[in-house]
């Protein structure tokens, strides 16, 4: 424990009883010294105010109270989420309809992070250069403010694309009327990881907690809930053999390629549509009542792919 720094600055609150909604803006006391533009109406419940300092600038925070829908009691139409690093997330659900897969093309999350990564080591480099000789006597590097407005700024375009991913998933299920979605999580994947260090370095940088905290909230202003199971050998299991996810020492299916899995009686599926059915099979066995043709439609092998872009998300059907 310790004194803060005089010179530092911290997160300064304003209750609702200094704070006010009124004609789409939020109205501060003066001290303050400015205004905020809001989507909010006069009716919303305004709990407080937050003001978060970030180095280059501030972040105004609204925390406000919203009623949720009522959970469906009896979750039928339920739907499954695998997470990966080349296929960020694909979708399946027990209605038949056509699965998602929301791939990455070097436009979105990927690039933001990519950039990110590429221009933090070369001002890491810039600084352990121009503070060789304070680093002798002190251990830790001094950033300067175009480090910070770099971290910011990627905050910022990492954000955005995340709200954009998600939202065009609870639109998906506020459309298909779903009750429940189940993500396959495992905790402390990140640490245990046995990749090259590029492909590491990429699956460690990706969001996928901000991602599922956001399908959470978005899912319940809707009243669908979304719930975690570990995904454990939900790939090496065969969904077309009925084969059960668990540890065997052999599988009746293989991955072939790095995006197909061969069943048994060599049918090919896509592998992360294939970890997304298992994974919805090892929450609800009887998720899927009618198995195969019936249970699934005719798309479990052609995947509906759609592009993660900075612009928004940008639907594209597969043809492969």
């Amino acid at each position: 424990p310790k004194y803060k720094s005089k010179k530092g600055e911290v997160v300064a609150i304003v209750t609702n009883q200094q704070a006010r909604i009124k004609n789409g803006w939020v109205i501060l006391p003066k001290k303050v010294g400015f205004y905020y533009k809001t989507r909010l109406t006069v009716t919303t419940k305004l709990k407080e105010v937050r003001i978060v300092p970030r180095k280059v600038g501030y972040t105004l925070e609204l925390v406000y109270e919203k009623v949720l829908p009522k959970r469906c009691k009896q979750c039928i139409r339920k739907g499954a989420i695998d997470l990966g690093s080349v296929n960020i997330v694909a979708f399946v659900d027990n209605l038949g309809s056509q699965p998602i897969v929301i791939k990455d093309h070097g436009k979105g999350i990927k690039s933001i992070i990519h950039y990110y990564l590429k221009f933090q080591t070369k001002l890491r480099e810039q600084y352990v250069q121009q503070q060789k000789k304070q680093l002798k006597q002190q251990k830790r590097l001094v950033y300067g403010p175009a480090f910070y407005k770099l971290r910011e700024k990627f905050r910022k375009k990492l954000k955005d694309a995340i709200h954009k991913l998600t939202k065009y998933l609870v639109d998906l299920w506020v459309e298909r009327d779903l009750h429940e979605v189940i993500i396959g999580y495992n905790p402390k994947w990140k640490q245990r990881m046995h990749f090259s260090k590029k492909v590491t370095q990429m699956f460690v940088t990706l969001p996928f907690m901000k991602i599922i905290n956001q399908l959470k909230y978005k899912g319940a202003e809707h009243g669908i809930h979304v719930d975690l199971i570990p995904e454990h050998y939900t790939s090496k299991s065969s969904f077309l053999d009925n084969e059960f996810s668990k540890k065997r020492r052999k599988y009746v299916g293989k991955r072939s390629t790095r995006g197909l899995f061969t069943s048994a009686q060599g049918h090919l599926i896509n592998a992360d549509v294939n970890a997304a059915y298992n994974i919805l099979l090892k929450s609800d066995p009887k998720a899927l009542p009618k198995r195969r043709a019936n249970g699934v439609g005719g798309y479990v092998m052609y995947p509906r792919r759609v592009c993660v872009d900075p612009q928004g998300m940008i639907p594209k059907v597969s043809t492969k």
